[in-house]
């Protein structure tokens, strides 16, 4: 069920995909089996040309109505959409319902219902049905069903009663344990899982994007610039990978060369608008303060809400820099539209609060936003880089001490001499964590 990249290189499916593009190109009809029609479908996918895949997949169903997998491509694609009851119909259209495929479809149809307690009993049951020779293909293909949908302590559970689960050999395997770990932010674990892909795979420009994301989340920058080197090298014009590269540079504050490649980035994904907001605030941090102004404005009035309200708190930023608090509560106002969590918008609040130095009425502010929020120890850097951003660097060592159990040995002395910076990357450290337990 992983796609394999490896595949798409073999001598065998360039040779059929030659011949269908050819055929085409000729103005014939390719008479091929469904399943090769699929996986060239799969590989128009993979490469992000989807009105190309359908047209293999329709040509697919025309020459073999009710063949299984065109159908199981086109009941994902459905549930990918949210039509659940298209989804539907093209399962049952499937011609063999004693394939295995029709039980995965049935699963990932109830989960995307959310029915999950349900899918879960179903898939348990049927394994009462499945030959012991196919037991571990079947384990491990539902294994990546509940990975595929964001369930991933399920899909561990399920990886546990594989035999072999610790196969350094299995590249598939392994790549399916990396992703469930990256999932469970396990990220050591995930690291290690897909180095053992690396392996397998040295050219797989997936995994080193995979291991790339792995150590930037694990705070291994160093490494992260390494991995997504490597996936550029292979793929260079693959948008995802400068992206990547971009936001590693960011955190780096390598900003020259990160505002470089958000702007290639841009240019082949003109619509993904928290790419706006990285580019918005890598121009405020060389000082090109209307140039982020634009690019963030540009983003607020998108269509992604999330993206709205990060370009919200960028303005916000941007007005402070400026000098105009005023205006910077109207983006506060605005921002106060866009989500729901109300921690979110009293620490943003209590930050303009701070930068026009009313303190003793911003601290209540924050004392509300960490009480009412559910990640306590994300508000609590927050609240923390509010006071080293705004020169209340003696509140922002206090506060430290005062969340931060870890340090309750350090001496005062030996706190005042640590950076903001070092006291922060601490505790972003600690915010993931947490998050993780």
């Amino acid at each position: 069920m992983i796609i394999d990249e490896s595949f798409f290189e073999s001598s065998d499916f360039k040779e059929k995909l030659e011949n269908y593009e050819r055929c085409l190109a000729e103005g014939k009809t390719p008479f091929m089996e469904a399943d090769d029609l699929t996986d060239i479908a799969d590989y128009y996918n993979f490469c992000g040309d989807v009105d190309k895949a359908h047209e293999a997949i329709d040509l697919a169903l025309d020459l073999t109505p009710g063949a299984t997998l065109p159908l199981v491509f086109k009941t994902k694609e459905a549930l990918q959409a949210g039509d659940i009851e298209q989804a539907e119909r093209y399962a049952a259209s499937i011609a063999d319902k004693d394939d295995p495929e029709t039980v995965y479809l049935a699963a990932e149809i109830m989960i995307a219902r959310g029915e999950d307690e349900k899918a879960d009993a179903f898939l348990k049951d049927t394994i009462n049905e499945i030959e012991d020779e196919i037991m571990q293909d079947y384990i491990t293909d539902v294994a990546y069903i509940w990975c595929e949908s964001n369930y991933f302590e399920r899909a561990n559970e399920w990886l546990a009663m594989i035999d072999n689960a610790d196969s350094s050999d299995n590249a598939d395997l392994q790549e399916l344990i990396g992703r469930i770990n990256f999932g469970l932010q396990n990220y050591k674990k995930c690291i290690e899982a897909f180095n053992k892909v690396i392996d397998k795979k040295p050219f797989s420009a997936r995994t080193w994007y995979a291991l790339a994301s792995a150590h930037y989340f694990s705070e291994d920058m160093e490494n992260a610039l390494k991995s997504i080197d490597f996936a550029i090298a292979i793929k260079p014009a693959n948008p995802d990978n400068l992206h990547m590269k971009g936001s590693i540079l960011m955190k780096q504050k390598e900003y020259a060369q990160a505002i470089e490649l958000f702007t290639q980035y841009i240019t082949m994904v003109p619509d993904d608008m928290l790419a706006y907001v990285n580019l918005a605030a890598c121009y405020r941090s060389t000082g090109e303060i209307e140039k982020a102004v634009k690019l963030a404005k540009m983003a607020v009035n998108g269509s992604d809400r999330d993206a709205a309200f990060q370009a919200c708190e960028e303005l916000v930023f941007l007005e402070l820099e400026r000098g105009d608090a005023i205006d910077a509560l109207e983006w506060v106002d605005k921002a106060d539209t866009l989500t729901e969590d109300i921690s979110e918008k009293l620490v943003l609040r209590a930050y303009v609060m701070l930068a026009q130095r009313r303190l003793e009425e911003a601290m209540p502010v924050f004392m509300e936003a960490i009480d009412r929020a559910e990640d306590k120890m994300y508000v609590v850097s927050r609240m923390i880089a509010a006071f080293f951003d705004n020169g209340y660097k003696r509140m922002g060592m206090w506060a430290t001490r005062y969340y931060c159990e870890e340090l309750q040995d350090i001496t005062d002395e030996e706190l005042d001499a640590m950076t903001p910076e070092d006291l922060m990357a601490y505790l972003e450290k600690k915010t993931k964590t947490n998050e993780k337990q």
